[in-house]
């Protein structure tokens, strides 16, 4: 589930998504149907187990995506991921080969 800040958008009588109003509102969406156009925020349960709410900042993982979701992985995925993979000392069963070779 993501929560959408932007004008809600509706089907018009040709399919087409319009905006229905200048108005930003907070609204909740799979994303499946509408368009982002504004700013969305998500939160991933990270503990199978479930959530705590005394450890709910490592039971839980959230971020924000602007209009440009491309833009917005890149910078994600280079800016926090790709750091915290390289201090990464546990890789399980891969070897060091591996490891190196998913790194680039």
């Amino acid at each position: 589930l993501l929560f959408y800040y932007q004008p809600k958008e509706l089907e018009n009588a040709f399919g087409e998504l319009v905006t229905e109003e200048d108005q930003q509102t907070l609204f909740l969406t799979t994303g499946e149907r509408e368009r982002l156009r504004g700013k969305c925020i998500f939160f991933i349960r990270v503990n199978p187990a479930g959530v705590d709410a005394e450890r709910l900042d490592s039971d839980v993982s959230y971020g924000e995506i602007c209009c440009t979701p491309l833009d917005t992985l890149q910078v994600t995925l280079t800016e926090l991921y790709a750091p915290l993979m390289h201090q990464m000392d546990n890789w399980g069963a891969n070897t060091e080969e591996g490891k190196r070779e998913f790194l680039g």
